[in-house]
């Protein structure tokens, strides 16, 4: 199977020229941090700050990120991850602060608020171990569609004139829907780095967005069932690469990659019926192909090197000429 999947990656990356362009007018000055299963992200303007550290657990459903600016002394950190339970942003707060209280670092001017569907907690550090530091440190918590967010804003020798730096990552805080060229390129490179969760999480995330009447361009739609179908398959989940290639076909019963390759789940599940019936209606339909792409050799494909001595396999493939 893995063999003849990696013959399809010349249609990702020609669609990913085509990707690429849309996503860096998109992002703007704004960072937008994601996670591949859903279909928002969180937009913060970071702009002139250091990326430190970037880790993303697309199992675990979290994302970390650390972001520096070191000539002024000030921090950013951004935490995502699923709600620990239900609870808007005040039952956030409460969550992350009742560990956060318990740090040695002495808090003065300590102040709780909210704001716009956002809960704060403020405070400063003037001295630290005999130092003097001028520490001030804001935390903004937010929750959105079952997850909570800690976002922490941190700078040494504060002073007044500095909340309007504070403010200014603050105000620019807000959810925004995932532009699916985006979505599309961070998956389909996933998907050639060969880390297949991460590309099924973000090939969901497009069908999700496309089931709610979302327009998606015809080709990136294809790949993104056909990856998401190899992505499956590939990893040993012939159930759900079976489920995405019927859906692909329901929808867009002329392609013939999604027939071909449900012949392959069905060739790996020892299936010969279903295998032939979707190999043969996969041949009717091989001039329908995605301009770039070759149609797959069977003969060649890993799929179906138990059935190579098969009569029936050998007279579907001299029938269509194969």
């Amino acid at each position: 199977m893995k063999t003849k999947f990696f013959t399809l990656c010349i249609t990702m990356q020609l669609l990913l020229q085509v990707s690429v362009s849309v996503f860096a007018q998109t992002a703007g000055d704004n960072l937008l941090l994601g996670l591949p299963s859903e279909d928002w992200e969180l937009s913060i303007d970071l702009k002139d700050f250091t990326i430190e550290k970037s880790n993303l657990d697309a199992e675990a459903g979290s994302i970390y990120l650390l972001a520096t600016k070191k000539d002024i002394g000030m921090t950013v950190s951004v935490f995502i991850e699923k709600a620990a339970r239900e609870g808007n942003y005040i039952d956030c707060r409460s969550y992350y602060w009742e560990k956060a209280a318990k740090s040695p670092l002495p808090k003065e001017n300590l102040k709780l608020y909210e704001k716009a569907e956002i809960a704060f907690v403020e405070y400063d550090v003037e001295s630290y171990q005999g130092k003097k530091i001028n520490y001030h440190s804001l935390n903004a918590y937010l929750s959105h569609e079952g997850y909570w967010i800690d976002v922490h804003i941190s700078k040494t020798q504060y002073q007044v004139s500095d909340v309007a730096l504070f403010d200014a990552i603050v105000n620019s805080l807000k959810f925004e829907k995932v532009d699916i060229s985006k979505a599309f390129v961070t998956a389909s490179m996933a998907f050639y780095e060969q880390n297949y969760p991460y590309a099924i999480a973000g090939y969901e995330r497009i069908l999700k967005t496309e089931k709610q009447k979302v327009n998606i361009d015809s080709k990136i739609w294809r790949v993104t069932v056909d990856n998401l179908g190899m992505a499956y398959g590939i990893t040993g989940d012939l159930n759900n690469a079976k489920r995405i290639f019927e859906y692909g076909i329901s929808l867009d019963p002329e392609y013939p990659l999604f027939y071909y390759n449900l012949a392959c789940a069905y060739a790996e599940m020892g299936n010969l019926e279903n295998m032939l019936k979707n190999l043969e209606e996969s041949f009717k339909r091989k001039t329908n192909m995605i301009e770039g792409e070759k149609f797959p050799d069977p003969r060649t494909d890993s799929s179906f090197k138990n059935y190579l001595k098969d009569k029936q396999f050998e007279q579907l493939l001299k029938k269509y000429n194969m």
